[in-house]
Formats: C-alpha cells, sequence, structure tokens
C-alpha cells in the first residue's frame, strides 16, 4: 500500500488550510499517506473595521435580518448589523466594539473529523493559527512536532488580497497586505526551517499570476505577492547547501474564487464567462488542480528549486486588451462593483 502512496509518512504544515485550495491541498496530502497539521485564524477580526463603516444596515433592516425579533446587544449597546455579501459572513457590532461571529475553527475541527474517517493513509490535525502572530507559528510548528515528531515540508497559503484604485488604498491597508501576505511567509519559513534542514524538507509558498503579469486595481496584492516570489527565489538559494527546496506556485483564475468574486459584479454571469475567456483552455481551473501541482512540487519535484510554478491554463500567453487610455469595457471594471473590495 505504502508503495502506491506518493507522499507517505511525511509531515506536512499547511496554512490557511480552511480555505478552497487549502481544504483541497490537506486532503491530497492525507490521501497520499502524509500525516498534515493545517491551521486557519480564529476569528477574522481585521476585517471588521475595514467593512465597518462601508458595510452597515439602520437597526430597523437588524430586525428584519433576525426575523422581526426584537434585539440589542450587550449591557443595552445600540447594535448594528453588518454583512459582505459576497462572503456570506454574519457580523454583529456595537457602538463601541465589533466581534465577528466566525466559525473559522470549527471549519478546521469537522475538516479534521472528516479526513480522519476517510479511511486514508494519512492523519490531518486542525490548529488554530494567526500567521500574522510569531507566538502563534511557533506554536503551531510545536504542535506538529508533538504531534508527528518531524516536519519535512511547509506550504504557505495564507494571503490577502486587496483591490481597489491607488488613490483609495490608505498606508495601513497596504501595510496589512503586506504583513499577511509577505511577512507571515516569512515568519513560518524562519520558524520551519531549522526542522526542514534535518529532513532536508521543501517549502512551497502561493504567489498569484498577476504578481508575474500585473493586473490594473491591485497594485498592494501584485507588490506583495511578487515579494513572495522573489523570496521564494532568495530561500531557495540560501538553503540549498541545507538540502532544503523552496518553490512556489501562481494560480491564476480558480472556480471557486471567481464564483464569490463574480457576485460583487453588477453581472456576475458577465464576469464568469469573461474569466473563462482569458485561459486558451477556455475554462477557470479549480482547487483540486492547484493542490495537485502543490504535491508534486512537495512530493515528486526533487530536482527543482527556485520554482514559480505557474497553474494558469496558459492565461499569461497570447495577446489581450492592453491599452489604458480608452473606456473600460470590461465586466470586471471596478465601476461595475456593486459591493466594496472583500479585501479578504
Amino acid at each position: 500500500m505504502a508503495a502506491l502512496l506518493r507522499y507517505p509518512g511525511k509531515v506536512v504544515i499547511v496554512t490557511r488550510g480552511t480555505s478552497d485550495i487549502g481544504v483541497a491541498t490537506v486532503r491530497e496530502f492525507v490521501r497520499q499517506g502524509a500525516n498534515v497539521v493545517f491551521c486557519a485564524k480564529a476569528s477574522n477580526e481585521s476585517q471588521v473595521s475595514m467593512h465597518k463603516e462601508k458595510m452597515m444596515f439602520r437597526v430597523e433592516e437588524l430586525k428584519t435580518a433576525l426575523n422581526g425579533n426584537e434585539w440589542i446587544g450587550a449591557q443595552g449597546a445600540f447594535p448594528i448589523f453588518c454583512s459582505s455579501p459576497s462572503r456570506g459572513k454574519r457580523k454583529v457590532c456595537s457602538s463601541d466594539n465589533c466581534s465577528v461571529l466566525s466559525l473559522a475553527a470549527e471549519k478546521g475541527q469537522a475538516i479534521q473529523r472528516d479526513l480522519q474517517s476517510c479511511g486514508w493513509a494519512g492523519d490531518a490535525f486542525f490548529q488554530v493559527c494567526d500567521v500574522c502572530r510569531e507566538s502563534d507559528i511557533q506554536r503551531l510548528i510545536q504542535v506538529t512536532l508533538q504531534r508527528y515528531g518531524c516536519l519535512d515540508c511547509v506550504v504557505n497559503l495564507a494571503e490577502h488580497a486587496h483591490v481597489e484604485p491607488l488613490e483609495d488604498v490608505t498606508a495601513q491597508e497596504f501595510s496589512n497586505n503586506v504583513d499577511r501576505n509577505v511577512v507571515s511567509c516569512f515568519l513560518v519559513c524562519k520558524y520551519a526551517l531549522p526542522y526542514l534542514r534535518e529532513t532536508k524538507g521543501n517549502i512551497v509558498n502561493l504567489g498569484r499570476l498577476a504578481a508575474v503579469i500585473g493586473i490594473k486595481d491591485a497594485l498592494p496584492s501584485v507588490t506583495s505577492k511578487g515579494a513572495v516570489i522573489a523570496m521564494t527565489k532568495a530561500l531557495a538559494i540560501d538553503e540549498s547547501k541545507c538540502g532544503v527546496r523552496v518553490n512556489s506556485i501562481s494560480p491564476g483564475h480558480i472556480t471557486s474564487l471567481w464564483e464569490k468574486e463574480a457576485l460583487r459584479f453588477r453581472n456576475p454571469e458577465a464576469v464568469l464567462q469573461e474569466v473563462e475567456t482569458y485561459q486558451p483552455m477556455g475554462r477557470m481551473g479549480t482547487p483540486d488542480e492547484v493542490a495537485l501541482a502543490i504535491l508534486f512540487l512537495a512530493a515528486d519535484a526533487t530536482f527543482c528549486t527556485g520554482l514559480n510554478l505557474l497553474i494558469t491554463g496558459g492565461a499569461e500567453l497570447g495577446f489581450g486588451i492592453k491599452s489604458q487610455m480608452g473606456p473600460d469595457c470590461s465586466a470586471l471594471s471596478v465601476g461595475n462593483l456593486v459591493y466594496p473590495p472583500s479585501n479578504e
């Protein structure tokens, strides 16, 4: 049985493991015999301040949303119902603070139970971790070592997207993007590398096609993801003497992301149809296809390091509309947004 598995007995950490790509990656590694510790934030407090002023409804609308039930917040605080329609999350704020009713931890534990009941050769364990906090990252590494005894691979999937015209991007939003995409990746690598050197393991970081070719109105994301790709190459050089491989993947247009993002535009169906035409293959990719590419880099690509593997269906090939001088007729133009950028 073990001879048929591609990563038997290996120990893997997957950050942002409850995302669509994260779940697909964890599942594929477990199916191939790996023991996986995957993580996610317990809650999403950082998003509250970004949406608080943009997505507020009056208390009358809160009552309607709650089926007309009379309700007030703790200690009689005036309640405001906040929701990001594109993400389907519900937030309840008081006049003094705002907390998120997050199900991230419950979702992670449910994924763990499902994978452990599949009968596959590997194992899965969920750990709450905010990858922007050094103490959380150190705890994540130690939990992994205590549970499985070593570390063979780290898959950094944490990311923070921001699509908005430059004039509307604040310095704090730009800094948050860099922290979530670049600093978190650096910190996970830093604390994992002492143990990866012992096993001559490997790292797979998450870039994005946008960081390779550039896209409009996404300066923070393009900049920070470009930094991740550059970091991957620098780490590959530094760690080659220790036998540690460092690679990255850059997904293009993936179904699960665009099915959510399209809801932010006036004509979601037109958006999806347009995005499908971006690939010579005539379709978008799936989280499972991204997961298979990550597994390839971890398990099979033993002579690859410093590689940025494009998972794009060829979207970067050929010619397209390049001029920024005329009117933007794309269904994806910022002018066609119904809801503010999600910044997630």
